[in-house]
C-alpha cells in the first residue's frame, strides 16, 4: 500500500510558488467560461486577414484557444493544446516527437501546416514541416492561439495549404512582477520556470524568462521503458516600447536546447539501435508599427533564426533572415485593403549522415 500512495503521489505531484510584485492579468479576453454566445464571436483574431477582425466576421473556419482555456487545460506543451480544437489531428509518436496536421494526411513529416509565433515562421525548410520539441514557450505567456482550417496560402504562403496556427504570446506589459514555478509527475519528470516582468520608464516594459523541463520515457506494451526520455532548456526576453503617439516597437527573442534519445526498439523486426536528439539554436525578431490613422496601419517585422540540430543519424545546420512589410488602409467606406511585401535570404541548410562504422 506505501509503495501505490508513493507511485500516485509521484505521478500527481505538483508543486509551485508563485512571487507576485504585481498580479499578472491571466487575458485581456475576460472570463470566457461566463460569456454568452454572441460575447464569444466578438473574440479579436488576427490570422485570417492579417489584420483584426472580429470572429465573426471572418469568412474562414477559425477556433482560437484563449489563455482562460490553457490554464484550465492542465497542458504543460503546445501539442497537448492543439488538442482542444476541433479539426487538428494530434499524435504523439515519441516523447520529443509529435504527428499534427490539419484535414487529415497527418504524419511524423507534415508538410501542409503552416505554424507562427507571433507572426514569425517556425517551419524548417529541410521538409516544410515543424519540430514541435523546438517551440518550447512559457504557456503563462501564450494570450491565445488561432487555428485555421482550410487553405492560407493567398495570405501567408505556399506552406498554408491545410491550415495556419498562429501563437500570440502576451504584451510585456501584462506580465508584469516575478513569478516562479516547479512541478513533476509521472511524464513530465521536472519542470522548472522563472519569469519577471518590469517597467521602462512610463511607456516601455520588458519580461525575461527562463526554464527547464524534463519528460520521461514512454512504455511499451509490456509494461517496460524505453529509454527515450528527453529534456529542454529555454531561455527568453519580450521588450514592448511606446516610441510616440503613432509609433510601437516590439523585440523578443529565445534560445532553446533540447536533449533526447530514439530508441528503435519500439519497432517490431529493428534491432535495437540508438539514436541521439541534440538540438540547440536561437531567434530573434523586431516589430515596428506605426498607426497613421484610425484606418490605416504599417509594420515593418525582421527576424532571424539559426539552429544546429542532430536527430536520427542526421545533422541539420539552419540560418535564415527574413523582412516583412505590411500596410493596410480603408478604401471608401466597404473596402479594406491589406498588401504586404516580403524577402528572404536563401535559407543556408546543410546536413550530413554519418558514415556507418
Amino acid at each position: 500500500m506505501v509503495k501505490d500512495l508513493r507511485k500516485s503521489a509521484a505521478a500527481l505531484l505538483v508543486a509551485s510558488a508563485v512571487f507576485s510584485a504585481q498580479a499578472q492579468s491571466p487575458s485581456s479576453q475576460g472570463d470566457f467560461a461566463n460569456k454568452s454566445i454572441e460575447e464569444l464571436m466578438n473574440i479579436d483574431v488576427t490570422s485570417v486577414a492579417r489584420k483584426d477582425q472580429k470572429l465573426w466576421k471572418t469568412p474562414a473556419a477559425v477556433y482560437a484557444i484563449t489563455q482562460e482555456e490553457i490554464q484550465r487545460s492542465g497542458a504543460t506543451t503546445i501539442p497537448d493544446l492543439l488538442r482542444m480544437a476541433p479539426g487538428v489531428q494530434v499524435a504523439q509518436v515519441e516523447p520529443d516527437r509529435w504527428a499534427i496536421s490539419v484535414r487529415g494526411f497527418n504524419g511524423l513529416y507534415s508538410n501542409k501546416l503552416l505554424v507562427l509565433v507571433d507572426g514569425r515562421t517556425v517551419y524548417t525548410p529541410s521538409f516544410s514541416g515543424v519540430y514541435w520539441d523546438q517551440i518550447d514557450i512559457p504557456l503563462d505567456t501564450i494570450e491565445r492561439i488561432e487555428v485555421i482550417r482550410g487553405p492560407g496560402g493567398t495570405v501567408w504562403g505556399a506552406n498554408a495549404v491545410n491550415g495556419v496556427i498562429n501563437i500570440i504570446t502576451m504584451s510585456a506589459r501584462d506580465t508584469q512582477g516575478a513569478k516562479v514555478t516547479a512541478g513533476a509527475g509521472s511524464e513530465q519528470t521536472a519542470g522548472y520556470l522563472a519569469q519577471f516582468g518590469g517597467k521602462i520608464g512610463d511607456s516601455g516594459a520588458y519580461r525575461i524568462s527562463g526554464g527547464y523541463s524534463a519528460f520521461g520515457a514512454l512504455p511499451t506494451h509490456d509494461g517496460s521503458h524505453l529509454n527515450n526520455g528527453w529534456d529542454v532548456e529555454h531561455g527568453g526576453f519580450r521588450l514592448d516600447q511606446k516610441l510616440s503617439a503613432t509609433d510601437s516597437l516590439t523585440l523578443e527573442g529565445n534560445a532553446f536546447s533540447t536533449n533526447g534519445n530514439l530508441d528503435e526498439r519500439a519497432f517490431p523486426g529493428v534491432p535495437p539501435v540508438m539514436t541521439e536528439l541534440a538540438n540547440h539554436g536561437f531567434d530573434v525578431m523586431g516589430r515596428w508599427t506605426r498607426t497613421h490613422s484610425e484606418r490605416s496601419q504599417s509594420s515593418l517585422q525582421v527576424y532571424e533564426t539559426n539552429y544546429s540540430r542532430s536527430d536520427t543519424g542526421m545533422s541539420e545546420n539552419l540560418h535564415t533572415l527574413d523582412l516583412d512589410f505590411q500596410n493596410q488602409f480603408q478604401a471608401g467606406s466597404r473596402n479594406n485593403i491589406v498588401w504586404a511585401a516580403a524577402t528572404a535570404s536563401p535559407a543556408t541548410i546543410s546536413s550530413h549522415r554519418p558514415r556507418a562504422g
